[in-house]
């Protein structure tokens, strides 16, 4: 259990341009900086022996990537394939830069990671249907890390009866590649 951190720090920015360059074509851009710091910490950490107080000043705040990017690229068909629907194409691109993942107390460093998504339908003003495919490259990227929780808690690790494999960083792995199909009507 953490106290509040005291002060913290984000500055940053978002920008968005989207652009039909010609018919049917639509094109997208989004780019964001988050600048971000703890400013000062002046909490303990409960439950450890003896009670510590980590120094966090000037440390990023957890899940909060410096850098963050999207492109997207779309085309739609001027004409109608059937009762009205168009078909589509969408690319998109997506980056997220390094960052610091788990909680204040237990930061971990985790890498940054690109994907692309792939998106082919049909649709008309009320109505959708696509095939998707997200991540299509299947990427592997880690989305949440944190220290095992076992080693800050009061008990020693030894004493936990686990095997030493599990005295290590505890993830969660990032979305893999995801095929399939979805439509949508609205009434």
């Amino acid at each position: 259990i953490l106290d509040n951190v005291g002060d913290a720090e984000s500055f940053g920015g978002e920008i968005s341009v989207t652009a039909e360059p010609a018919a049917g074509w639509l094109l997208q851009a989004n780019a964001g900086v988050n600048f971000t710091e703890i400013k000062n910490f002046n909490g303990t950490l409960v439950g450890t022996t003896p009670a510590t107080t980590p120094n966090l000043n000037g440390v990023d705040l957890p899940n909060a990537p410096e850098y963050t990017f999207t492109l997207a690229a779309e085309y739609e068909h001027p004409r109608d394939l059937v009762n009205g629907l168009k078909p589509y194409i969408r690319v998109d691109y997506n980056f997220r830069s390094d960052f610091l993942s788990g909680g204040v107390s237990n930061l971990v460093p985790l890498a940054g990671y690109d994907t692309f998504d792939l998106r082919l339908g049909l649709r008309e003003e009320r109505t959708k249907i696509e095939l998707f495919a997200e991540n299509l490259f299947n990427e592997r990227y880690t989305s949440t890390a944190t220290t095992n929780p076992i080693l800050s808690g009061p008990v020693p690790f030894a004493a936990t009866g686990l095997p030493p494999v599990a005295a290590g960083i505890v993830g969660t792995p990032g979305a893999p590649r995801r095929i399939g199909i979805r439509g949508k009507i609205r009434f």
